[in-house]
């Protein structure tokens, strides 16, 4: 294995065990009938550490370590961490009563999505990954994605009342006004635009990676 592969294959085992510890904080929280906000305050220290680590992945595509593109790797970074650390950690949403629910959604999509994508790269940097793991990877994300937008949507709703006259105090001015129309406008653009792009280019993705398998299975079913 060479040098490459095993710090590629060492960091996708980080975020594997980071983002399943993330999904456990969260389940057995909620499972146990824990509070919401403690639960959202447990998960949220390693979410913010795993979003910042991930900070890596766009030297990664830069630098040519994988065959993704950079401008790629930036977009998937920006949208979360916009979210988290413009929004989320700012208004300190956790610790509300009415905003831990959104919260821990947006913690659970991005965990579960995660704990499928990490360990389905690291896997394949050995050279093989398991048809399971491969076929969740390529349609979890037909729910999860919807659940993870609109919980990211309502985080950032929700905190406007909070990061408005925060970031205007910063600034010296009034954006009482101006920060919600320009975060609608951002929405519009990243949800309704690119959203819809990135969404279309999985399914593809999907039909491209799981067509023979599905065209394999569905030969067996009649004979």
């Amino acid at each position: 294995m060479s040098l490459k592969t095993s710090y590629l294959f060492l960091y996708n085992c980080l975020q594997s065990l980071g983002w399943s510890s993330v999904l456990y904080t969260v389940s057995s929280g909620v499972i146990l009938g824990s509070p919401l906000p403690s639960t959202a305050l447990a998960a949220t220290p390693a979410v913010a550490y795993l979003q910042g680590l991930a900070a890596l992945e766009l030297a990664h595509a830069s630098l040519g370590l994988v065959s993704g593109s950079a401008s790629s790797a930036f977009m998937q970074l920006f949208g979360r961490n916009i979210v988290l650390f413009g929004y989320v950690l700012p208004a300190s949403l956790a610790s509300s009563p009415v905003a831990a629910a959104p919260v821990l959604s947006l913690y659970f999509a991005w965990a579960l999505s995660e704990v499928i994508r990490y360990p389905f790269y690291a896997l394949s940097l050995l050279g093989g990954c398991p048809g399971a793991l491969t076929w969740l990877r390529y349609t979890a994300f037909i729910a999860l994605y919807p659940v993870g937008i609109f919980s990211e949507c309502v985080c950032v709703y929700l905190s406007l009342e909070v990061v408005a006259p925060m970031l205007g105090e910063r600034l010296g001015v009034d954006v009482g006004v101006a920060l919600p129309v320009g975060t609608a406008a951002y929405c519009a653009f990243a949800y309704g635009y690119c959203g819809v792009l990135l969404y279309k280019y999985m399914l593809k993705q999907r039909r491209k990676v799981l067509g023979p398998v599905d065209r394999a299975a569905g030969k067996k079913k009649k004979a």
